[in-house]
C-alpha cells in the first residue's frame, strides 16, 4: 500500500536535492530507466481512468502518463495524484522512459509536490 504520508515526509526531507533529477531534453538518453525529472505541469487530461499530461522544464517538454493500473489499490491516493497535477506548478515525478509511436515519454510512478 502506497503511504501518502511518508512519500510527502520523504519528498520534505530531501527538498532541494534535484541532483537524481535528469533534464526533459536528456530523456532520450535514458529510455528503459527509472528516474526522476522535475517540471511544470502545462496541460492534462484523463481517459478512461488514466491521467496524461505534459511536463515541461527549461530544456523541453515531455507527454507522461499515469496509468489508472498503477494505482488500483489505493484509489484516494490517484485521486491526490490528479488534484496535484491540476493545482500545482512544479512538480518532481519517479517515472520510466519509454517509446512511444516513435516519442518519448515518461510512465509516471510517483509524484512529489
Amino acid at each position: 500500500m502506497i503511504d501518502i504520508e511518508k512519500d510527502l515526509q520523504d519528498f520534505i526531507k530531501n527538498r532541494g536535492e534535484d541532483k537524481n533529477s535528469v533534464a526533459i531534453k536528456d530523456l532520450k538518453n535514458h529510455v528503459g530507466e527509472t528516474l526522476n525529472v522535475t517540471g511544470s505541469v502545462v496541460k492534462q487530461y484523463e481517459n478512461n481512468g488514466n491521467i496524461f499530461f505534459t511536463l515541461k522544464d527549461t530544456s523541453g517538454d515531455i507527454t507522461c502518463v499515469l496509468f489508472a493500473k498503477t494505482n488500483r489499490e489505493n484509489k484516494n491516493y490517484y485521486k491526490h495524484i490528479s488534484n496535484s497535477l491540476k493545482n500545482k506548478s512544479q512538480l518532481t515525478l519517479k517515472g520510466t522512459v519509454a517509446t512511444y509511436k516513435g516519442k518519448i515519454e515518461l510512465k509516471v510512478w510517483q509524484v512529489h509536490e
